[in-house]
């Protein structure tokens, strides 16, 4: 097997954790725990990037600052972690997070786990190999993008 392939197994493996944990926001519902176990895992699986950003929780959105080395001109990178709700019949599980035919299954996949995964990903490579960025990178996902949308008004 290839460095590429092994590196692709790798990413394929983390973005299933994050599509298998169910996010599904509801309108009206106001219990953010789902989503902080959610940040957890964001950094469990993110920890150079964690170490070195500011990181704050606003009602299970999150916002992170990687600081740069000024803060002018910061860099604002977006996206949601909360799904809507599965409904239906499913060849494959809403969480399961199957692989098949070089296809992940499940809620977050396409909107818009994978977004987030991709931003993360890319800054946390940096990270562990030392790198600061120029200027300040923001990262904001919120967690009700998918009802209200609130959780980027009260960032």
């Amino acid at each position: 097997m290839t460095t590429d392939e092994i590196r692709d197994q790798q990413y394929a493996k983390t973005l299933q954790r994050l599509i298998r944990m169910e996010t599904v926001s509801v309108e009206g519902d106001r219990n953010t725990e789902k989503f902080e176990r959610f940040h957890s895992l964001l950094q469990e699986l993110f920890p150079n990037l964690f170490e070195k950003s500011d990181v704050e929780n606003f009602s299970g959105s999150l916002l992170m600052r990687w600081p740069g080395e000024c803060s002018e001109k910061p860099i604002l990178l977006m996206s949601h972690h909360d799904v809507v709700e599965a409904v239906g019949s499913w060849s494959h599980g809403p969480f399961s997070g199957d692989i098949e035919d070089g296809k992940l299954w499940g809620r977050g996949s396409l909107d818009t786990k994978c977004s987030l995964w991709a931003m993360l990903q890319a800054a946390e490579e940096l990270a562990a190999e030392g790198f600061r960025p120029k200027q300040d990178i923001w990262f904001v996902s919120t967690c009700t993008e998918e009802t209200d949308g609130s959780g980027a008004d009260t960032i």
